[in-house]
């Protein structure tokens, strides 16, 4: 098999994310002719097809999808490479929201990877739940945000990674029969609050709001006390709480999907995502 060429590679993910030959063309600003030129030298290389097209869209055949998947993460290495290369010198900010519940789980590595790879850039990391970071980013505020959404078939949009959304409590809660169920949630505008709330209406199960809190961290301290449960992605639950569900009479939620979003594309911005592809992407 001849060696693959990063363009080709290239070419291919963008037909794809933009959902066409057309607009690929103009994302790389050549014409469609070369395109359609460039992924047909790619299924030459590999010995495959790769897409199925029609007459409105273009869908990845098996073999597509597997190369999709080693494709993303080989321009990511490359892209990683050519940063650190030119990195050590940059100066500036990073200014990057991200959600409370990945404050000491996933961000800590990615904080060190991009540190190690621009070391005389400044981060400022703003720490919020999902509606305040969006919100944050479309007043200028910050350069990109992890945010968190629920999953939803076939709606376009990639995610970093995706998580089970789970009810949380401490080892000695016990359900109570008559009363109604207390929780600890997030704020107003938090996702998980509004889907747990939502599971709880359907199910019919009544409940009461014994304490809120801006940060996952603090609602953890009443589910610690014992005093009502909670809902967090999985990953989110750590030390002396476990997760409770249907055998406790509980009903089930909808999986969490994490996206990167961004104010606009540059070098900071991307080194950034390619660390978060490399690392997490699709639960790498």
């Amino acid at each position: 098999m001849q060696p693959l060429d990063l363009q080709l590679l290239r070419t291919f993910i963008t037909i794809v994310d933009c959902h066409g030959f057309r607009r690929a063309a103009d994302q790389l600003h050549v014409t469609q002719s070369t395109i359609s030129q460039q992924l047909k030298r790619l299924e030459e290389i590999t010995g495959t097809p790769l897409l199925l097209r029609d007459r409105k869209t273009v869908s990845l055949t098996p073999e597509g999808e597997a190369l999709m998947y080693d494709a993303r993460r080989l321009l990511d290495f490359e892209r990683i490479v050519r940063q650190r290369l030119s990195g050590q010198s940059r100066t500036g900010v990073f200014r990057i929201g991200v959600l409370t519940e990945l404050t000491t789980t996933r961000l800590p590595p990615i904080i060190k990877r991009f540190s190690a790879q621009y070391p005389r850039v400044q981060l400022s990391i703003s720490v919020g739940i999902s509606a305040q970071l969006s919100a944050m980013l479309a007043d200028g505020q910050l350069d990109a945000a992890i945010i968190k959404r629920i999953a939803t078939k076939g709606d376009g949009q990639r995610a970093l990674w995706s998580e089970p959304t789970v009810w949380v409590a401490s080892s000695d809660f016990q359900n109570p029969e008559t009363e109604p169920l207390p929780l600890v949630l997030l704020g107003e505008g938090s996702n998980t609050r509004r889907i747990a709330l939502a599971a709880l209406d359907e199910a019919k199960i009544p409940w009461r709001v014994v304490a809120t809190s801006e940060h996952l961290e603090g609602a953890l301290t009443a589910v610690r006390a014992g005093i009502a449960i909670t809902a967090a992605s999985f990953n989110a639950v750590q030390g002396d709480v476990r997760v409770v569900g249907a055998r406790e009479g509980y009903p089930e939620l909808p999986r969490c999907e994490f996206h990167f979003i961004k104010q606009r594309d540059s070098e900071l911005v991307g080194a950034f995502e390619s660390l978060l592809n490399t690392m997490f992407g699709a639960d790498a």
